[in-house]
C-alpha cells in the first residue's frame, strides 16, 4: 500500500495525541517499516489495521468511529492539497463521480500494478446517488467519513443508507444517498 495514507494517518494521530505520544506508540508496534513512511513508498497492507487498532485503543474510540473521524480529517486535508480538483466540482455528487478517475490516474503514474480501492458511482436523478466502495482493505468506515465530510463541505445534507458485504477477499460497502429537500448547492466561487 502507498505510504500517503500512512503519512496522513500519522499526521491525524499527531494532531489528536501529540507527536511524542505517537512516536512512543510506533516504537511499541510490530511494524516492519518501523513506522517511518514516505508518501511514495510501498508498505505492507497489514500495517494499516495494526495502526488503526493501536490508535483506537490510545484514543479510546471504537475502530469504526476512528476510521470515520480520520476520513473526515483526510477529506479536509485533500481539499487543501488538491484545490484545483475541488474548484471544478460544484456538489458532493460531482466530487464522488470525479474522484475515482482522478485518483486512478494519479496512482497509475506512480505504480502501474497498484491495487487500490474502487469507488463507483451511479446517479439516479438529481437528488439520488449510489456509491460503491470495494477494496481488499476494510476501510468502509473511512470511506463513510470521506462522504460525510464532502457533504458538509458543500453544505449538503442527505439520508444515507449503507449496506456492507464482506467476502473472503474484499469489503464492499454500498452507500445510497438521497439529498434532502432544501439542501444548499454552493458553487466553487462561493466557497472561498
Amino acid at each position: 500500500m502507498r505510504g500517503l495514507l500512512f503519512k496522513e494517518l500519522l499526521s491525524f494521530a499527531d494532531a489528536q495525541l501529540g507527536e511524542a505520544c505517537v512516536d512512543a506508540l510506533l516504537r511499541e508496534l510490530p511494524l516492519s517499516s518501523g513506522g517511518a513512511y514516505t508518501s511514495v513508498g510501498d508498505y505492507p497492507d497489514e500495517e494499516l489495521p495494526i495502526l488503526f487498532e493501536a490508535l483506537s485503543e490510545k484514543m479510546v474510540l471504537r475502530p469504526d468511529v476512528l476510521q470515520r473521524q480520520f476520513g473526515i480529517w483526510l477529506f479536509n486535508a485533500s481539499v487543501t492539497n488538491s484545490a484545483d480538483f475541488f474548484a471544478r466540482c460544484y456538489t458532493s455528487f460531482d466530487v464522488f463521480e470525479a474522484a475515482e478517475p482522478a485518483i486512478r490516474t494519479e496512482i497509475r503514474k506512480l505504480d502501474t500494478k497498484a491495487d487500490f480501492p474502487m469507488f463507483q458511482t451511479e446517479r439516479c436523478g438529481n437528488r439520488h446517488m449510489i456509491c460503491i466502495y470495494r477494496s481488499s482493505c476494510d476501510l468502509a468506515d473511512l470511506c463513510e467519513g470521506l462522504i460525510d465530510a464532502c457533504m458538509d463541505h458543500f453544505r449538503e445534507t442527505a439520508d444515507m443508507i449503507r449496506r456492507d458485504v464482506r467476502t473472503r477477499c474484499e469489503t464492499i460497502a454500498i452507500f445510497s444517498l438521497s439529498l434532502k429537500t432544501g439542501t444548499t448547492k454552493v458553487h466553487a466561487h462561493d466557497r472561498l
